[in-house]
């Protein structure tokens, strides 16, 4: 009797080993499809790292265009310069860059021209933060995809000592019933 009451308890514990050994076999799936999730994401975000590069780089430019053409009209307005203007009349030669004048130079006329370029400078601005923020939370979301991907890998080689380990056990105790 005691023979077969510690062959029960024997196939109790190795049915219990078996049982480990099933959660985490299913463990390690579960975890094995985040890291595939993570990975397929992970190549998604990488791919689209140049082309935000590429547009966060050209809006820079585009910014940096409108902000030099502001600037350059944005002086014409300056007291000095106004007062030089004061001083030219069509038909006479610009003294700063030897264009003919051909009209009237106004202040107002000036004015009402730096107005567009004003606005194309926060259109540009607005473009270039856009392309600054989706490029860095995507280079942020890569981030955290790969500390997912660590952590997972962590996880995954945990799982597989703990069926290793498992494994041994359901062996000794199937070995023990034989």
């Amino acid at each position: 009797r005691n023979k077969a009451e510690a062959r029960a308890l024997l196939l109790g514990k190795t049915q219990l080993a078996i049982g480990r050994l099933n959660q985490l076999a299913d463990y390690e799936a579960r975890v094995q499809g985040k890291v595939n999730e993570a990975k397929t994401k992970l190549n998604e975000l990488k791919a689209k790292e140049p082309q935000l590069k590429t547009e966060e780089a050209q809006a820079k430019e585009r910014c940096d265009r409108a902000n030099e053409q502001y600037d350059k009209v944005k002086l014409s307005l300056d007291d000095n310069i106004k007062e030089l203007r004061s001083r030219l009349k069509a038909g006479d030669t610009c003294p700063l860059c030897g264009h003919v004048i051909d009209g009237e130079l106004t202040t107002e006329a000036f004015e009402s021209a730096l107005l567009p370029l004003q606005a194309e400078r926060e259109k540009a601005q607005a473009a270039l933060t856009k392309a600054a923020s989706a490029n860095g939370l995507n280079a942020k979301a890569a981030n955290e995809l790969q500390k997912q991907l660590a952590d997972a890998g962590t996880e995954l080689a945990k799982a597989a000592r703990d069926a290793s380990e498992a494994r041994a056990t359901a062996k000794q105790l199937w070995q023990e019933l034989e």
